[in-house]
C-alpha cells in the first residue's frame, strides 16, 4: 500500500493507531476474566484499575502533548507503543506463580504502563503527526487514520477471544507485546526516513547550485559580481 505523501506515512500510522487503540485498550475486555483468574482479584476490580490507570493517562495527556511539540509525534508515538508492550509483558507473568505478580500493586502498575502507552500512540497524536509533517494535506490524513481506527476493536476482539482462549494469558499477552514491538520498529524506521528527507530538503533550499540556475539568472548574477567588484576598485 503505497504512501499518500512522501513525508508523511499515513497508512503506516493508520495500522499503528490500531494497534495501539486495539491493543493497549480494547483488550481489557478479553483479558480482566484471565487476570482475574491468576490474582485471585475480582473482575470488578480489575476494571477499577484499568478506569484509575485510565485516570492517570488523562493526568498526563497534556505533557504527553508537549513532548509531542518538543520531540515529534512518531517520537512519542513509538515510546508509547515500547511502554505498551513493557506493561503488556507484566500482565502475562501473572500467570507466573509469584506473590510479587499477582498483587493489586503489579496490576496498578502494569495497567499504569499500558494507559500511559495509550495514550502516546493513539488518535491525538497521530493526528498531532499529520500536521506537524504535512499540514496542507492534514485533513485527508486525518480522515484516513480515523478510519483505520474505527476497526480497531472488531481486529482486537477477532484475534484476541479465540487466542486467549487457546493459548492462555502469558501466550497472549506475548503475542500483543510483538505487535507492538513490530509497530515500535515500523514507526522508528519512518522517523528515520522522515528525518533525513527533511534533512535533505533543508540543505537542498540553503545549498546554491550554479547549474540549477536560468540564463537570465546567470547573467543577473554575473552582472551584480562585476558591478560590485568595480565599486570596491574605484574605492
Amino acid at each position: 500500500m503505497k504512501e499518500n505523501n512522501s513525508l508523511f506515512p499515513v497508512h503506516t500510522i493508520g495500522i499503528v493507531t490500531i494497534i495501539g487503540y486495539g491493543f493497549l485498550f480494547y483488550t481489557i475486555a478479553p483479558l480482566k476474566e484471565y487476570i482475574s483468574l491468576h490474582t485471585n482479584l475480582s473482575e470488578e476490580l480489575i476494571l477499577t484499575l484499568f478506569s484509575l490507570a485510565l485516570l492517570f493517562q488523562a493526568l498526563l495527556a497534556p505533557r504527553i502533548g508537549k513532548w509531542s511539540d518538543h520531540h515529534g509525534s512518531l517520537v512519542v508515538i513509538k515510546y508509547g507503543l515500547l511502554l505498551g508492550m513493557i506493561g503488556s509483558i507484566f500482565i502475562g507473568i501473572t500467570e507466573i506463580d509469584l506473590f510479587i505478580f499477582k498483587n493489586i500493586f503489579w496490576v496498578l502498575i502494569s495497567m499504569s504502563l499500558i494507559t500511559l502507552g495509550l495514550g502516546m500512540s493513539t488518535y491525538e497524536v497521530a493526528f498531532n503527526a499529520a500536521v506537524q509533517m504535512d499540514e496542507i494535506n492534514s485533513r485527508k490524513n486525518i480522515s484516513i487514520i480515523t478510519f483505520y481506527g474505527a476497526v480497531a476493536s472488531t481486529i482486537t476482539w477477532l484475534s484476541i477471544y479465540p487466542l486467549i482462549y487457546n493459548v492462555g494469558l502469558f501466550y497472549t499477552c506475548l503475542f500483543i507485546s510483538i505487535i507492538l514491538l513490530i509497530g515500535y520498529v515500523l514507526v522508528s524506521s519512518k522517523e528515520m526516513k522522515y528525518k533525513s528527507n527533511k534533512e535533505y530538503l533543508n540543505e537542498s533550499k540553503l545549498l546554491f547550485n550554479w547549474n540549477e540556475l536560468n540564463k537570465t539568472q546567470k547573467k543577473s548574477f554575473f552582472y551584480i559580481t562585476i558591478s560590485s567588484s568595480l565599486q570596491n576598485f574605484f574605492l
